[in-house]
């Protein structure tokens, strides 16, 4: 009896957490659904300088731009961040492996300054905290397809930091470095830990140095 109560209890706590989540990603999604749906309206006339470009390493391409529009296109990528960068490259990557003769006109539309050498807001650096996305993620999957999905997130920094090398971008200053995650209270840093501890058993090739107050003091 004491079994079968224990399954009903495990079960029961299973579907509310699953439930729990569930509301989560919805208010996230209906929050977002509303962000899409407002007009964008026009750029800030005054925006904050951004510190990427106060000293671009390519400063020749910073303000390029056309003379005019032109009136048709064949991709047309708004915004010259990360992602449009990436899109672009891909796009043209992808014209040099076909190696075809075909002219596709790509356009990249900027309210104001190419970012040259980084996102213009971005904190500069690329990384993960595989011992929260494991935590986030086996709430609502398997462990094991968690841990997948991690490895693969681990993979993206390796990838990145060889594409800089094999092409020779400097600039980019993309290496490995080792990083630190603080917690201001006991109860966060507490759940960091036990999502470092449940993380060990499916991704255990992820070290993880844990200190607590005093010990980050000595080092």
């Amino acid at each position: 009896m004491g079994t079968a109560l224990s399954t009903l209890h495990n079960a029961i706590k299973a579907l509310i957490s699953a439930l729990s989540l569930l509301k989560t990603l919805s208010d996230e999604f209906n929050q977002a659904l509303k962000r899409a749906s407002l007009s964008p309206g026009l750029p800030n006339p005054n925006p904050t300088p951004t510190y990427w470009l106060s000293d671009p390493p390519f400063p020749e391409l910073v303000n390029v731009t056309s003379s005019k529009l032109p009136q048709t296109a064949d991709v047309a990528i708004i915004g010259s961040g990360i992602t449009g960068a990436a899109v672009a490259r891909s796009l043209m990557h992808e014209r040099r492996r076909r190696n075809t003769n075909a002219q596709e006109r790509i356009v990249v539309l900027e309210a104001r300054q190419l970012c040259s050498g980084a996102t213009a807001r971005n904190g500069g650096h690329i990384k993960v905290a595989p011992y929260e996305v494991f935590s986030r993620l086996s709430k609502c999957m398997p462990k094991d397809r968690a841990a997948a999905l991690v490895r693969f997130q681990m993979r993206h920094l390796e990838a990145l930091i060889n594409l800089c090398q094999r092409e020779d971008m400097e600039a980019a200053e993309a290496r490995n470095v080792e990083t630190v995650d603080l917690f201001l209270d006991a109860k966060t840093f507490h759940e960091a830990i036990e999502s470092v501890n449940n993380m060990k058993e499916y991704v255990p090739e992820v070290e993880i140095t844990i200190w607590d107050g005093l010990k980050a003091r000595e080092v």
